[in-house]
């Protein structure tokens, strides 16, 4: 696969956590690297491109009665493997293809983007996401080609891609 490394920094991705998480994170500098086969994009640190809110609500909603926190960070995207890019699709795709032959089995989106992450050495996955409701996904108006609860993430894989952490908010929990 030709991949081709970004020269974009994007100066505004939140992480939603509880209060006393962040403060940690702040004071050490550096996430928990999370591995979880059920992550949307597998192994790394989620964050929210460009929408603050969405990182506050997923926080109150994981940690309920309790003091949250977003972290705002600017993160490079250098070796980014990008699946808004068709080629970048195709390449998580391929490495479905070759684990499910491998393991006879079901391969996961984050069992397939770690394979696919892992060959070209990306620092960080970006994709859109669209969150469902109890219905499906919502527009943000009847006949509108438009969600309201879309978003683009960010799953940083090395923490050297993270340049900048600062504390964006915190709301006392309940």
């Amino acid at each position: 696969m030709k991949f081709t490394e970004y020269s974009k920094i994007i100066p505004d991705a939140f992480h939603g956590t509880r209060l006393v998480d962040a403060e940690s994170i702040l004071e050490q500098g550096e996430f928990a690297f999370e591995k979880n086969p059920d992550h949307y994009l597998g192994d790394g640190v989620y964050f929210v491109e460009g929408a603050e809110q969405f990182a506050l609500d997923y926080a109150e909603r994981k940690f309920p009665g309790v003091p949250v926190a977003v972290i705002r960070a600017v993160v490079t995207l250098d070796r980014c493997l990008d699946l808004h890019i068709p080629e970048h699709v195709a390449a998580v795709k391929k490495a479905q293809v070759l684990l499910a032959q491998r393991t006879r089995g079901n391969v996961s989106d984050a069992a397939a983007i770690n394979s696919a992450a892992a060959i070209i050495r990306a620092h960080v996955v970006r994709s859109p996401f669209v969150r469902k409701g109890r219905k499906g996904p919502s527009k943000i108006f009847p006949g509108s080609r438009i969600y309201k609860d879309s978003f683009i993430y960010l799953c940083v894989r090395d923490q050297e891609a993270i340049l900048t952490l600062m504390l964006s908010c915190k709301v006392d929990g309940d």
